[in-house]
């Protein structure tokens, strides 16, 4: 086949409105990853009394184990239901920012230690049902020889938001705490997940 043209190329890309919406959730997403990578172990170093070693440890190890098996369930689930239902692996991306966004909610609300461990493993979980469909639910409304550039195009809007995470929850710190910089990673979750819900309902069915 003919190589695609750039401006064909951006102009099947950019003329859908889901790929917006898209683009926006995981911007939503990735601020919270790095908002959440950036601070956690400080939290619980100066909120539990962790050595930075046991921070660093916990801060990541109950939350990507969790992601692990969120990722499968989320991609098992996907493949089995797609012929089924179209808009699957959009849904289950919605599900995992809706759901995962109390479990950061709990990080900052908890009463102690062991309850961190459930909304570090929570979040975790959901977050990984959103990652696997992160680009299967875009290739859903992307023709095949225009995924690559559309899949760098969402990766380059989202890193450049995530980037101003650990500012933000820098600041935050200084005014409010870390306690209310997770609870802005919360809502940032749940508003992107809402944004994702707009497009199942508004937009998915005539970009597919």
């Amino acid at each position: 086949p003919a190589p695609t043209k750039l401006g064909e190329t951006h102009a099947h890309i950019l003329r859908k409105p889901t790929f917006y919406l898209l683009a926006v959730a995981f911007g939503g997403q990735v601020f919270v990853n790095v908002g959440y990578t950036t601070w956690m172990a400080t939290f619980l170093h100066e909120n539990y009394g962790l050595t930075l070693a046991s921070a660093g440890f916990h801060s990541t190890f109950w939350h990507f184990l969790a992601a692990a098996a969120g990722v499968i369930a989320g991609a098992r689930v996907a493949d089995r239901w797609h012929s089924r239902r179209a808009a699957i692996r959009l849904e289950i991306k919605c599900l995992g920012l809706l759901l995962g966004a109390p479990f950061i909610a709990v990080l900052a609300w908890s009463p102690g230690l062991n309850v961190v461990f459930v909304g570090l493993a929570g979040f975790g979980f959901f977050r990984g049902l959103y990652d696997s469909n992160l680009f299967a639910a875009l290739f859903d409304v992307v023709e095949p020889r225009y995924r690559s550039t559309a899949a760098g195009l969402m990766l380059s809007a989202a890193f450049v938001t995530g980037a101003s995470a650990p500012l933000a929850l820098g600041w935050i710190k200084t005014v409010s705490g870390l306690e209310a910089g997770l609870l802005l990673l919360a809502g940032v979750f749940a508003a992107a997940g809402i944004v994702l819900l707009a497009a199942r309902q508004f937009t998915f069915r005539r970009d597919q």
